[in-house]
């Protein structure tokens, strides 16, 4: 008999040798990676939840050193309070005793063609990314909000075919993190559908505090603090700029918007720092060589920060960024007093507040 907000997995596999599982999930306090040992064809994880929490298990091969997440190694699923019976073999899993793990490989088939299509043009990025062609990598841009607009209606039409259902908590956060607009009240509106249950899981108080940044961002409100490391791995505090007119700079390498801008803040930038003024740039980049010589040979010369984490970027999510370019100005409390400001309105403004 399992306590009140326990589960445990019963794992079967077949046509697979793994020596090693992990898995990895949100607990009730704190964020969890369990492992073990595998003999023979089964084994079982427990643990505590509060909700259906969505959870990733990989395994390692005798052949590897370190746990690849590739796909043949790698199984996602929602823990529920019970038993859950899971059969694995090399291509799929059959899930029993879960009405999570029923409605969701459903929704996934749904979205497996906007997948395709994002891979397919992911791969022409990569090949243009070699061949340093700007005006492509502009058009993957466009390609990529068109197929995020679509993951967005599909997550938006799934939840609300369903607010009730156990994996409504985790449609609606996914929606929240790729959508581009973030409209505070819509999400009010969305977040209200879901049940008081949901609501107070550790999942749910976590989705209400990111939708509630949503709003923490509009003019005149106070920007939320982070580091991150520089160009040389040094921490860098926004804090650290405080008694200063700051512009946060969202930029990449590979944006061709973002490139034809560094004239505007480097005029910018020369005219007004003397009187007070800095820019911090955030890069979406992830590889270093091309990030550095990006800031070189535009004559970026002021603060540079990035995780090279491309859009997981931890500052541009914590920020809702989804598309470069974009900035907010901030005053020297450190309030937003404007933002994306493009061309001649950036020293336009500069111009208003340090005259």
């Amino acid at each position: 008999m399992l306590c009140p907000g326990a589960f445990y997995i019963k794992w079967y596999h077949k046509n697979i040798k793994p020596e090693k599982v992990f898995i990895e999930y949100q607990s009730v306090d704190k964020l969890v990676v369990d492992s073990i040992i595998i003999h023979g064809n089964k084994f079982g994880f427990a643990g505590t939840i509060d909700g259906p929490t969505y959870a990733t298990m990989w395994f390692v091969y005798s052949s590897q050193n370190e746990p690849l997440k590739r796909k043949k190694h790698f199984t996602t699923l929602f823990l529920e309070n019970g038993a859950i019976e899971i059969i694995r073999d090399s291509s799929s899993a059959t899930f029993n005793g879960s009405q999570a793990n029923s409605l969701y490989p459903s929704f996934q088939k749904e979205l497996a063609p906007i997948g395709k299509e994002s891979d397919s043009i992911y791969q022409k990025y990569q090949a243009n990314i070699i061949k340093k062609d700007s005006t492509a990598m502009v058009q993957y841009e466009a390609e990529r909000e068109r197929l995020n607009k679509k993951n967005c209606a599909a997550y938006r039409k799934e939840f609300l075919r369903n607010p009730t259902s156990p994996i409504a908590v985790y449609l609606l956060n996914v929606y929240a993190s790729i959508d581009s607009e973030k409209d505070p009240v819509e999400f009010d509106t969305l977040f209200a559908k879901l049940p008081m249950s949901a609501r107070s899981t550790t999942s749910g108080r976590d989705l209400e505090k990111k939708l509630g940044s949503f709003v923490a961002l509009p003019i005149g409100t106070i920007a939320p603090v982070f580091t991150q490391k520089d160009t040389l791995g040094i921490p860098v505090k926004l804090s650290s700029f405080r008694g200063k007119y700051l512009l946060i700079d969202f930029w990449a390498s590979w944006c061709l918007p973002c490139r034809k801008e560094s004239p505007v803040y480097v005029s910018a930038y020369d005219k007004f720092h003397e009187k007070g003024f800095e820019i911090l740039s955030v890069s979406l980049d992830y590889e270093m060589i091309p990030w550095i010589k990006a800031i070189h040979k535009d004559n970026l010369h002021w603060a540079h920060v990035s995780d090279l984490q491309f859009y997981k970027n931890e500052v541009a999510v914590q920020y809702g960024i989804k598309g470069v370019l974009r900035n907010f100005l901030i005053d020297p409390s450190g309030k937003i007093i404007a933002k994306d400001l493009r061309g001649k309105d950036l020293e336009q403004v500069l111009d208003k507040v340090l005259h």
